[in-house]
């Protein structure tokens, strides 16, 4: 049975356990997964039960942990990578890419460790995606573009063709990156926005077309 922690906690558990249901049911071993709950930095939600699973500890508890542990993690990029950080050195620790079957990945695009990929998520060829990120539902990534590692795409963003994301950028639902666009380190994306020309590092651009917020 394959063993998993999730990082952080948050709702967007549920949909893991959908998309991990749909990668295990047709398995030829007929392996089996768990989920033993979540792990989080706040000292004061040890102990507690969120959406069906208890938070079993810090990220000290994977460091004392022997078993084998596979660790999805799904929060706000900065959080992500903090407590990633955290846990990266331990030597039983895996992050897997946690793909449901209906997304379609290029086999020429280059895909990093710990991403997730919901429900029909396309990422075309030479695609090339770094680690820690989570592609929403019906998210689509352009042949040639560029990602960095801990980003998050809400539900049906489109990044279109040559495009760069840097890391740890949120872009909101609906959101259109027009080709060749840069976001650069962790700005914000609003909802629907249409994005047309390059965004500097630690801005939020909102509208149609974007416009960086003062």
């Amino acid at each position: 049975m394959d063993k998993y922690i999730i990082l952080g906690v948050g709702k967007y558990v549920v949909n893991i356990e959908e998309i991990l249901d749909a990668q295990y049911e047709h398995r030829p071993d007929n392996r089996s997964y768990k989920i033993l709950g979540f792990i989080d930095s706040d000292l004061g939600k040890q102990g507690e039960e969120f959406f069906g699973y208890k938070v079993l500890d810090t990220p000290k508890w994977l460091m004392s942990h022997k078993e084998e542990i596979n660790v999805i993690s799904f929060i706000n990029p900065i959080g992500r990578a903090g407590l990633i950080k955290a846990i990266q050195l331990c030597a039983n620790v895996e992050f897997p890419n946690i793909i449901h079957p209906s997304a379609i990945i290029s086999k020429k695009a280059v895909i990093g460790h710990g991403n997730i990929f919901a429900q029909n998520t396309i990422v075309a060829p030479y695609a090339k995606i770094g680690n820690f990120n989570l592609f929403n539902y019906a998210v689509s990534i352009g042949h040639h573009c560029q990602l960095g590692d801990f980003i998050t795409l809400n539900g049906g963003v489109h990044i279109a063709d040559s495009s760069t994301i840097d890391d740890q950028v949120f872009v909101g639902p609906g959101a259109v990156i027009i080709n060749g666009i840069r976001i650069g380190k962790r700005s914000k994306i609003g909802a629907n926005a249409v994005v047309k020309d390059d965004i500097p590092e630690d801005v939020t651009a909102v509208g149609v077309p974007a416009r960086i917020l003062n």
